[in-house]
């Protein structure tokens, strides 16, 4: 008998997933969307997105330690006051409790009038404590509604200007507030001074307003010179806020050692140790700081930055989805190439030539090779040329910018592709050689191309199954399709390094050439051996 529920036939995680995924919408406009009275069930940001999902993906975890016996999104609901009260309980800052509370109530529709609005939702996102009264509470929703309304006035008026003014305001209260906080702070550290908790403190206060004072440089800018709503500055402007925001996010997340210890069960299950930890932050917070400074250089050079060109650079990440095509036909014909020949016996044909054996395999090798590489240049092309007549080729002279040793670099952005491109490449060798090997040894065309496809699909399940491992990126899965994260445009990639984090994966160049160069290694030997001492007069 099948299950008397179907509707819940998916786990917790798979149903919230889904969820949020319905409500993307990349590149829709959000001032549309508002006027449709759609926006509420929109995500209009890859950020947001990200940040919503990291923070629900920790509900739950709780929901699962907790409350084992919820299975179902709906069901979960019930404990969101449960969920937000005990992350106060640890002491976590405002502002990521905020954080988490609007993830939540975005994913669940919660809006101003519904019934459980103000507990659920707004109360801390206002920072609002238990002592104060129901007309406080009152009296800083209506101050809050006011805000938003005055704020979206200007942009119904089309006076982009004024709110952009009103922002610079708000922003400015916030950085009066947290001054002050800073300030408290520094007081408790003259009487404590020894307190990890109370320098933590500090250093998230003082990052906090350090972000504060560029989001009110970023809409000065923006109010002082006039940008035009939705112009290239204004998107690469809103782009710069939003690595803000992250990185506030982030760095109110950070948490002392002994925090860290003390919930192992909510951080040691992702990181070896807390060194690990920092330092991943560490470099996580310095990326948001690298990807503002790249969008002032852009503005200022008038560079439109990669991330948001609406036109063929932005089009060629898109070629990235031509590897999985790439690896099928790579196992097809490496599969083919001399099992092939055994079948049909042409392969006494080839062995009563003059030539040695090893230069026969060679020659069938080399020009596997020869062809892949000859179909993913002749693609590549193909894909430019369709781009630029789509597009034009206007900003394809526009460089590439990335983040070297403080300093913002511009690099070629065509050869910033073609290096991706024949970085990409090696995985496929790597399966082509794989598939050629199984190929040579046990001369079976269906085996030979099943073995290439199983280590192909194999690979995706290992790498999703080790995904939350330490040795995630000292595994050999990851490598076998590189094009899953080195085109990934929502982080910065140094063209020495080629690739470095791929949202929470962290993934090391160096070890996707030495796993791919020595299994490649390895089948050659295994082939060649097999093909140059084997008798094929029993075959």
């Amino acid at each position: 008998m099948g299950r008397k529920n179907k509707t819940y036939y998916k786990d917790l995680h798979q149903q919230a997933y889904d969820r949020l995924t319905e409500m993307l919408a990349f590149g829709e406009s959000k001032k549309e969307a508002v006027a449709e009275g759609t926006e509420k069930d929109k995500i209009f940001s890859v950020n947001t997105y990200k940040s919503y999902w990291k923070h629900i993906k920790y509900f739950l975890r709780f929901i699962k330690q907790k409350h084992p016996e919820c299975t179902t999104l709906k069901g979960a609901k019930k404990y969101v006051n449960e969920w937000l009260q005990s992350r106060a309980d640890e002491e976590l800052s405002a502002w990521t409790v905020q954080l988490e509370a609007k993830a939540l109530g975005k994913l669940y529709g919660i809006e101003p009038d519904d019934e459980d609005y103000i507990s659920t939702v707004i109360c801390p996102y206002l920072e609002i404590s238990s002592n104060y009264t129901i007309t406080e509470i009152t009296t800083k929703l209506h101050n809050q509604t006011q805000n938003i309304e005055t704020l979206w006035s200007g942009v119904e008026a089309l006076d982009y200007g004024s709110y952009c003014k009103n922002q610079i305001t708000t922003l400015q209260y916030d950085q009066a507030a947290k001054q002050s906080e800073l300030e408290a702070i520094n007081r408790q550290l003259e009487d404590n001074p020894s307190s990890i908790e109370l320098a933590m403190s500090k250093r998230k206060a003082e990052g906090v307003k350090a972000a504060i004072e560029g989001k009110i440089e970023i809409q000065t800018y923006r109010y002082q010179n006039g940008i035009e709503f939705q112009s290239w500055v204004d998107r690469t402007l809103d782009i710069m806020l939003d690595k803000y925001d992250a990185y506030i996010s982030k760095l109110n997340g950070f948490v002392t050692e002994e925090y860290f210890h003390k919930n192992g069960d909510y951080y040691e299950w992702a990181y070896a140790d807390y060194g690990e930890y920092s330092t991943l932050l560490n470099a996580e917070l310095q990326d948001q700081l690298d990807a503002v400074a790249i969008g002032w250089y852009s503005i200022n050079n008038g560079v439109e930055e990669l991330s948001v060109a609406g036109s063929t650079r932005s089009n060629m990440l898109g070629f990235s989805d031509m590897f999985t095509f790439f690896a099928f036909f790579a196992i097809v014909i490496a599969g083919v190439s001399v099992s092939s020949e055994h079948v049909t016996r042409t392969i006494y044909l080839l062995l009563i030539r003059p030539a040695k054996r090893y230069k026969v395999l060679l020659s069938k090798y080399l020009s596997c090779i020869l062809t892949t590489l000859a179909l993913i240049i002749l693609s590549f092309g193909a894909y430019l040329l369709a781009s630029v007549l789509i597009c034009g080729a206007d900003d394809l002279s526009l460089p590439y910018l990335f983040v070297s040793d403080g300093a913002v670099v511009e690099f070629d952005f065509l050869r910033w592709m073609l290096l991706r491109v024949l970085y990409c490449s090696a995985s496929v060798l790597f399966l082509l050689t794989m598939t050629f090997t199984a190929s040579t040894v046990f001369r079976n065309t269906a085996f030979a191309v099943s073995s290439g496809l199983f280590t192909f699909f194999s690979s995706i399940l290992l790498s999703t199954f080790f995904r939350n491992s330490t040795l995630y990126g000292y595994l050999p899965f990851p490598y076998f399709n590189i094009s899953s994260f080195v085109f990934n445009d929502l982080v910065t990639l140094a063209p020495e390094t080629i690739s470095r984090m791929a949202g929470e994966i962290v993934v090391y160049p160096t070890f996707a050439f030495i796993w791919l160069g020595a299994l490649t290694v390895v089948c050659l030997i295994i082939a060649f051996a097999t093909f140059t001492k084997r008798d094929v007069t029993n075959t």
